[in-house]
This record gives C-alpha cells, structure tokens and sequence, in this order.
C-alpha cells in the first residue's frame, strides 16, 4: 500500500507507535539482505567460473571450518543489522525533519520518523536487484515527498525544496571541494 498508493496511505497515518516502523523495516531487511546475498553470491561464482579465476572457488571448501566461520560471520552480520535499523533509520529521519523544519511541519518528529521507515523499508528489497534499483529509487523518492506533505501538511513543492537543494548544495561542494584543496581526483 505504501508503494502503490502513498498518498491514502499516509493521509491515514496513525500518530504513535514508533515500534511498528522498526518491526516493519526488520521484516523489509530480511529479503533484502537474502536477495542482495544470492545476487553478489552469483556475481563472484560467475567471475570465478568464467573470469579465469579457477584458484578461488567460494564452493570448492564447505565442510569444517570455513561453513562455521560462513554461518557465524551471516548471524553477525544479521544481529549488526537489527541494531544498525533502528539507529539508522533515526538519524535519517532526525536529519529530514531537520530539513523540513523552515516550513514549520504540522506533525512532530514522530510524524516524519514513521513516514520516513515506511517509505525507505518499503523499497528496501528493490535496492538490491540490478536494473530495478534505478526505478525504484526515483519512486521511493517521489513516495517520500507524498509522505511528507501528506503528514506534515505542507504543499509538495516546499518538501520538494527541502529535500533537493541541500543535497544539490553537498554535491556542488564535493565537486569543488578538489579545486578548493588544490588537490586532483
């Protein structure tokens, strides 16, 4: 529903209730993680087979050793993720509610950090596959902006604004950023 249609969506958002946006990213993250596993698995098998890379072979060694330190390092990796989720995703929504905040938004951080984990743990598992990544990325942006206005009642345009010109601003500043220092790319 988020995808598909954000703006009844959001329009509807019910106010409390910060748990449900982790759990909901939690269960986003699994796929994705799966998904974004099996795709960088099958590039290294591919470049290992067919790059001419016959001396690594990540299947020639399963058993021992290596298959426990495999399963440890992917339960790591899994427990640094949930913990990682809802840090991140705190800190990305703390940063575009500071965005928004010239506009004086209607709703509270609360408003924007639901907003902001609907819509990113919505796309999450498209982030992972090639091709679909692109399109995805321009409509998760553009659910972003319905997010947002819808929640905070501002027009489009204003959150529009705030989201694009500090990003356009950091990027014109690391583009210069070598020329201010002298230094080359």
């Amino acid at each position: 529903e988020v995808i598909l249609s954000p703006g009844r969506t959001f329009e509807a958002l019910p106010k409390g209730g910060l748990g449900r946006v982790i759990g909901f990213q939690s269960a986003a993250a699994l796929p994705a993680l799966v998904i974004g596993s099996l795709l960088l698995s099958l590039a290294v098998f591919a470049m290992a087979q067919f790059g001419g890379l016959e001396q690594f072979n990540p299947l020639g060694k399963l058993g021992g050793v290596d298959m426990a330190a495999g399963l440890a390092g992917i339960f790591l990796g899994l427990g640094c993720v949930l913990v990682l989720i809802p840090l991140l995703l705190f800190v990305g929504a703390a940063f575009v509610h500071l965005l928004l905040l010239p506009w004086s938004p209607a709703g509270d951080f609360g408003q924007t950090y639901r907003a902001y984990g609907y819509v990113t743990g919505a796309f999450l598992v498209f982030n992972f596959i090639p091709c679909l990544n692109y399109v995805a990325g321009l409509w998760s942006g553009f659910t972003l902006v319905i997010a947002l206005s819808r929640v905070h009642r501002l027009t489009w345009w204003k959150v529009v604004l705030s989201l694009v010109v500090p990003a356009c601003v950091l990027l014109a500043f690391l583009l210069a950023l070598p020329a201010l220092t002298g230094s080359r790319l």
